[in-house]
């Protein structure tokens, strides 16, 4: 699937998931503890054959990439974001004026780009913290951990179908084509955040060839 079918798809997701009940979204939470612990096999074998193509790797680039040992950490991950309130819908700020009621809510953001590097326990991260705020998500990983990152979409997507919201609301970019980063920059049309997480150079860039507003940290 291409990239602009997948930001489509994506787009058309949105909908259904802003509009997903607390209870909703933390049964699909649940779920995908439950599909992770299934999936452990999958995962690790996965993350075994993206090891096993970074011998050009430093060590602590190998022990960014590996899950080996890590899956509980995985399933910790998903707990603490379940446990965290509802931010939809929560009002933050309220004042009086002229007799009106004026409100702040919280909504959900709609599509975030997040674009990452090797560790590809950001999947998972960014996955449930997207799913708990109500946004749909398009992952773009680094190529070294894309049989990882391709084997952890798997199971969020299938979390999401068993409590019936659309698998397209999480996705990863099937292309490790470097020049997908510049075109995910400039699909404003279905993204409207870019979130980059990694080095300088990273950020960088995103700052200067997207036509997406960008947040960095």
């Amino acid at each position: 699937m291409n990239l602009e079918k997948q930001a489509d798809l994506a787009k058309k997701a949105t909908f259904q998931l802003g509009q997903a009940s607390n209870e909703k979204k933390n049964d699909c939470l649940n779920a995908l503890i439950e599909k992770i612990s299934q999936d452990k096999d999958k995962i690790l074998k996965a993350n075994l054959k993206d090891l096993e193509e970074a011998s050009h790797l430093n060590e602590a680039m190998k022990d960014r990439l590996s899950l080996q040992g890590r899956i509980d950490s995985l399933i910790q991950s998903v707990k603490e974001v379940l446990d965290l309130p509802d931010p939809v819908g929560e009002v933050f700020d309220h004042h009086q004026r002229q007799g009106l009621k004026i409100k702040k809510i919280r909504i959900p953001i709609g599509v975030l780009g997040v674009i990452y590097e090797s560790r590809p326990n950001v999947t998972i991260d960014v996955g449930v913290l997207a799913l708990k705020s109500g946004n749909c998500a398009l992952l773009r990983g680094g190529a070294e951990s894309q049989n990882s990152n391709l084997a952890l979409i798997d199971t969020i997507q299938a979390a999401l179908e068993s409590v019936k919201l659309p698998a397209a609301a999480i996705q990863l970019v099937q292309s490790t084509d470097r020049s997908e980063v510049l075109k995910l920059l400039h699909m404003h049309d279905y993204i409207d955040l870019i979130i980059p997480r990694g080095g300088a150079p990273l950020h960088q860039f995103c700052r200067e060839n997207s036509t997406i507003p960008v947040i960095t940290g």
